[in-house]
């Protein structure tokens, strides 16, 4: 069967595209589930509930604590749902009391919203992965590879296909990081009006990255890291504090649209999850934080748990040495940097199957450092 495949239909179909294609429409499988139930995945609450309290006060900000995070994330939800509801409202011959009672009755419809969102967020991160890795390995089928035991890992799938804050914030990571990437490729004083846009881009985005989510604080690495590699460039350097000044505006702006919310976010990290856990019922004790390097070694048991073809895969393929350093550095650094953040913050996560989905971030970064590495393609 493998031979007449490649002798009838693989020289004839480009199977990069069609590869591409069944991914990208993998993420709209199944985003209806659990319907029309309304407490399957708690982020969308906030990007429901609170958006239609919101439009019931005429108002685009967050109400109080209705999004203690995602504020970015509720904004791009709250455009969709405003225009979703637009489009419903001359069925119901233009009338906002009867289109009221329909979605008040139907609320699991507006659901779909916020994984619809995430869907078409799932697509951005396939393409801006499939751009780096076309940039950096010639082989078609290492590249299909590696973006199947990434895009179709369960807890890939899972987060790409609900409302929560993980799809939006690790694609303003990318994308910081993607730019990032592009500044330091484009070094050579010819290019400097594309290398500013690099550099602008990476630093708006991780700064909308930080907004978002407190604990993407770590994509904010890429100022340090631009200001050391252009420490020699006295025109630039000015520029990148410059470009760090208009990020800054930019997160206030965000965080003060939803102060009460980030606030509210930010101090129960440091009271209500430490030194103890948020009592979950009167037949459950209080369970007692682990401590750091506890949390360090939960953390890697939970990456081999759900990255295990991915870190299979380096650990095949690490005899091949590495070929770009640039890449293989940066991504190692934002892979640790992340790592770190995580074990030192949520101490709270005691067990093997807990709070998995903080380590979705981490699935990406390997990815990037497996570009160097020859895959003994002998079955196609």
């Amino acid at each position: 069967m493998l031979t007449i495949f490649k002798r009838s239909c693989y020289k004839q179909f480009d199977f990069e595209k069609i590869a591409l294609g069944c991914l990208g429409a993998s993420f709209f499988v199944g985003l209806w589930y659990g319907l029309p139930l309304k407490d399957i995945i708690n982020d969308e609450l906030y990007f429901v509930g609170s958006i239609l309290r919101a439009l019931e006060h005429h108002t685009i900000f967050p109400l109080g604590l209705d999004v203690p995070y995602g504020t970015l994330a509720y904004f791009l939800n709250y455009i969709v749902i405003s225009f979703s509801l637009l489009a419903l409202f001359p069925f119901f011959h233009f009338n906002i009391t009867a289109l009221k009672i329909f979605v008040l009755n139907n609320t699991g419809i507006m659901y779909l919203v916020p994984r619809l969102v995430s869907a078409l967020i799932a697509i951005g991160c396939l393409l801006l992965v499939y751009k780096i890795l076309k940039r950096e390995i010639s082989e078609k089928k290492a590249r299909v590879f590696l973006l199947i035991i990434l895009f179709t890992n369960i807890l890939t799938a899972l987060i790409f296909h609900t409302g929560k804050i993980w799809a939006l914030s690790t694609f303003l990571v990318l994308i910081s990081f993607y730019y990032l990437y592009l500044a330091l490729l484009n070094r050579s004083d010819g290019e400097d009006g594309a290398r500013n846009r690099y550099i602008f881009i990476s630093i708006i985005f991780s700064w909308l990255a930080f907004a978002n989510f407190p604990l993407n604080i770590f994509s904010l690495i890429n100022i340090p890291v631009l200001a050391l590699f252009f420490w020699k460039n006295k025109q630039l350097l000015p520029k990148i504090f410059y470009y760090s000044l208009v990020g800054l505006i930019f997160f206030s702006l965000v965080t003060w649209s939803n102060w009460e919310g980030v606030k509210s976010q930010v101090l129960s990290t440091f009271t209500i999850y430490h030194p103890l856990i948020e009592q979950v019922n009167t037949d459950r004790a209080i369970a007692k934080n682990v401590s750091i390097p506890q949390s360090f070694l939960l953390n890697a048991i939970r990456l081999f748990l759900v990255h295990p073809l991915l870190l299979l895969v380096a650990a095949l393929a690490v005899r091949g040495g590495i070929k770009n350093k640039k890449l293989f550095n940066l991504s190692l650094l934002y892979f640790s940097c992340y790592f770190i953040i995580i074990s030192v913050t949520a101490t709270w996560s005691i067990d093997f199957k807990d709070c998995l989905r903080y380590l979705f971030p981490l699935g990406f970064f390997p990815l990037f450092n497996l570009h160097q590495f020859k895959f003994p393609f002998f079955f196609l």
